[in-house]
Parts: structure tokens; C-alpha cells; sequence
């Protein structure tokens, strides 16, 4: 009984050691495991972690690469609308000098061919008016040469006029004085007739009362 008591005890012993080496083994095995998955949970926290910053960083470069493409974008961008606004500018500003110049030269050649328009106008109101001249004086000069030989012809003719009628006068007198005369004699010779009949007349008258 002893010995089985002793035996018993051992096998308590045995068992409890057993059992405390059990729970032992299984608190360290818990404890390890618990470790492992503290170690895996810290590396995967880790890992984690890295693959977050990681990624935030390639985030970060990717937004930094994608602001800088973006600026540089927008840079692009507003280097060639200036560009094509300065060209546009240029442009506009060739064009609008090539039709300021056309215009000038336009207007240049409308006023040129104006002044000449007015000098060839002028030139020939000019000719115009020296040839309307010239046409004046030269019908003044032949109004006053045909003003001169009618008052020179009118003067002959009053002189002829007047000669003819002294001619005529002084015809008109030696045929008066002429008729006077004649009548005269015509007078005396009826007269000497008269005389010679009244002589005669007495003679006979004499003779017939001789």
C-alpha cells in the first residue's frame, strides 16, 4: 500500500509535473506564438507602414511630378498662347501697318492724281483763259480797226459828202449865176428887141403917115 501510495504520489507528482510542464510548454509555446504573432503583427505593421510611406511618397512624387507636369503644362501652355497672341499681335499689327500704308499710298496717289486733275484743269483754264484772252484783245484790236475804218470810211464819205455837195453847190451857183446871165442877155436881147419892134413899129407908123 505504501508503495502504492509511494506510486501513486510519484504518478500525482509525475502528473502534475507533467501537467506543469504541459502548461508550461503551452504558455511558452502561447507565449512564442503570442511573440510571433506580436513579431508578424509589428511586421506587418511595419510592412505596412513602409508600404504607406512608400506609397505616400510615390503619391507625393506622383503629385509632385504630376504639379510639375501640370505647371510645366500650364507653362507650355501659356508660353505658346503668348507666343501665338504676340504673333497674333504681330500679325494684326503687320497688317494693319500694310493697310495704314496702302492706305497712305492710296490717298498719296488720290491727292497726286487730284493735283494733277487740278493743274491740268488750271492749265488748261489757264490756256483757256489766255486764248479767251488773246480772242478778246484780238476782237477789241479788230472792233477798234473795224471801229477806226468805219469812222475813217464815215469820215471819207462825210467829206465826199460834203465835197459832193460843195461841188454840187458851187454847181448849183455857176448854174444860177449861168441862168442869171442868161436871163440876163435873153432880158437885154428882148429888150434890144422890144426896141427894134418899137422902132420898127414907129418906123412904119412913121412911114405910114409920111
Amino acid at each position: 500500500a505504501c508503495t502504492s501510495a509511494r506510486e501513486c504520489t510519484t504518478a500525482r507528482a509525475c502528473t502534475a509535473a507533467r501537467d506543469r510542464t504541459v502548461a508550461r510548454d503551452r504558455t511558452a509555446a502561447r507565449d512564442r506564438t503570442a511573440a510571433r504573432d506580436r513579431t508578424a503583427a509589428r511586421d506587418r505593421t511595419a510592412a505596412r507602414d513602409r508600404t504607406a510611406a512608400r506609397d505616400r511618397t510615390a503619391a507625393r512624387a506622383c503629385t509632385v511630378a504630376r504639379d510639375r507636369t501640370a505647371a510645366r503644362d500650364r507653362t507650355v501652355a501659356r508660353d505658346r498662347t503668348a507666343a501665338r497672341d504676340r504673333t497674333a499681335a504681330r500679325d494684326c499689327t503687320a497688317a494693319r501697318d500694310r493697310t495704314a500704308a496702302r492706305d497712305r499710298t492710296t490717298a498719296r496717289d488720290r491727292t497726286a492724281a487730284r493735283d494733277r486733275t487740278a493743274a491740268r484743269v488750271c492749265t488748261a483754264a489757264r490756256a483757256c483763259t489766255t486764248a479767251r484772252d488773246r480772242t478778246a484783245a484780238r476782237d477789241r484790236t479788230a472792233a477798234r480797226d473795224r471801229t477806226a475804218a468805219r469812222d475813217r470810211t464815215a469820215a471819207r464819205d462825210r467829206t465826199a459828202a460834203r465835197d459832193r455837195t460843195a461841188a454840187r453847190d458851187r454847181t448849183a451857183a455857176r448854174a444860177c449865176t449861168a441862168a442869171r446871165a442868161c436871163t440876163a442877155a435873153r432880158d437885154r436881147t428882148a429888150a434890144r428887141a422890144c426896141t427894134v419892134a418899137r422902132a420898127c413899129t414907129t418906123a412904119r407908123a412913121c412911114t405910114a403917115a409920111r
